[in-house]
């Protein structure tokens, strides 16, 4: 009997968690979209690429392209590892030439809103 419990005991402790050097992330936690699938339904496509992948690890939103993590929310930041989603992130060209008509010179540069892909990566979340 004794050898059946440290068998069970060897067997949970190799059975644990991921270490944070692996992947925990599965099916469920990420999601491809494109350019097409949002707009389809309404929704804004921030990006000025046409696909990505969307999740959330930690409460931390993130999009995907090309083999890098942006953050799409406070928690994924720079510190924790994410790149800035400005590299990626698509200027409201629209806005910018009203801003330009308006006589606006030094304007800020304004970007797509990411409320649509926030709140999609928001599903993957724990």
């Amino acid at each position: 009997m004794k050898w059946i419990i440290a068998l069970t005991a060897l067997v949970l402790v190799g059975c644990g968690a991921p270490s944070q050097d692996e992947s925990a992330i599965t099916s469920t936690d990420r999601a491809s979209v494109t350019k097409e699938d949002f707009e389809s339904q309404g929704l804004l496509w921030p990006l000025t690429r046409d696909h990505a992948r969307l999740g959330c690890d930690q409460m931390a939103r993130w999009v995907e392209v090309d083999g890098t993590r942006y953050g799409l929310n406070g928690l994924a930041s720079e510190e924790r590892g994410y790149a800035e989603l400005e590299e990626i992130w698509a200027v409201d060209e629209k806005m910018m030439a009203e801003l330009a008509e308006a006589g606006a010179t030094d304007a800020p540069v304004l970007r797509i809103n990411i409320g649509d892909m926030n709140s999609e990566a928001a599903a993957f979340c724990e």
